[in-house]
């Protein structure tokens, strides 16, 4: 394959999974609002704290591979809406935990998979070694394009905006 084939085959790729990623997670509305309102970023933390109920918000932010300062913009914004609560965990009255509200629990009863979710399925369908070289190619990538410092937000969530 030839220089300009292989980075045709690149570029498709990337195309092909951005735009998979970028793909309306649902339509159906619950309570007055739509899944697609709430966006694949929200959906995602909502599955993830289905997945794993009563977690932190280190847990929280482990669970969807990212940092604690981006995802709990994102927690923030599902409280004010009513689908996640902040609660004492029962056996630690010092520890507070996130949990689905009953308006959580029906956003995402029928909700397909998140974006993320699949891109992490498809990721642990590779073995580690895999896994471990296409990290360092992406960094690479990252670097080349001098796209890196700071945590990335998670995918389609606007950055935390700095207070000046």
């Amino acid at each position: 394959m030839s220089h300009r084939d292989t980075t045709r085959s690149i570029l498709d790729s990337l195309r092909r999974i951005v735009q998979s990623l970028r793909q309306p997670v649902g339509r159906r509305p619950h309570a007055g609002r739509s899944r697609a309102a709430l966006g694949p970023a929200r959906l995602f933390v909502l599955q993830s704290l289905a997945d794993e109920p009563d977690s932190s918000l280190g847990e929280l932010a482990a669970a969807t591979r990212t940092d604690t300062s981006s995802v709990s913009v994102v927690v923030a914004q599902l409280v004010a809406d009513g689908y996640v609560l902040r609660a004492r965990a029962p056996a630690d009255k010092r520890r507070l935990v996130l949990r689905l509200s009953a308006a959580g629990k029906r956003v995402i009863r029928d909700a397909p998979a998140a974006p993320q979710q699949r891109l992490l399925g498809a990721l642990a369908a590779l073995d580690e070694k895999r896994r471990a070289r296409l990290a360092t190619l992406l960094e690479e990538l990252v670097a080349g394009l001098d796209v890196g410092g700071g945590a990335p937000a998670l995918f389609f969530e606007d950055p935390p905006r700095r207070k000046r």
